[in-house]
């Protein structure tokens, strides 16, 4: 088994029937299974003002159908694609997204049993 927060490099390459070849890579984060009962909630943080995505940003559980989800606040950081992944059990989530230098946001979603939920785009400013 592979740790979550593992980097993995995936790699593609293929040929077609002229004998032509394109390839691609990508690297990939290995996360942990959304909690027995819970599910995942997906996202990406932009700069407002340029449009990049923000590497760094912290994503952050703090309340789960208005309480507290627990003693510690779930969080993850955004990756160099500005991506987040939080694990979290069914309800209605409010997340802060924030990072030093940059108004912080906002995002209340649903999260549902077994699937991924990605809410609209945070952007920063």
């Amino acid at each position: 088994d592979t740790p979550p927060g593992t980097v993995l490099r995936v790699e593609a390459r293929a040929t077609d029937f002229t004998g032509l070849t394109a390839s691609d890579a990508a690297d990939v984060r290995v996360v942990a299974a959304p909690p027995p009962g819970g599910g995942v909630v997906a996202g990406v943080v932009y700069d407002d003002t340029m449009g990049l995505p923000i590497e760094g940003v912290t994503a952050q559980l703090i309340s789960l159908d208005g309480s507290a989800p627990g003693p510690t606040l779930p969080q993850a950081a955004t990756d160099t694609r500005g991506r987040f992944r939080l694990s979290s059990r069914p309800g209605s989530a409010r997340i802060r997204i924030f990072k030093s230098g940059f108004t912080e946001s906002y995002r209340v979603v649903t999260v549902v049993d077994g699937k991924r939920t990605d809410p609209f785009d945070a952007r920063l400013t």
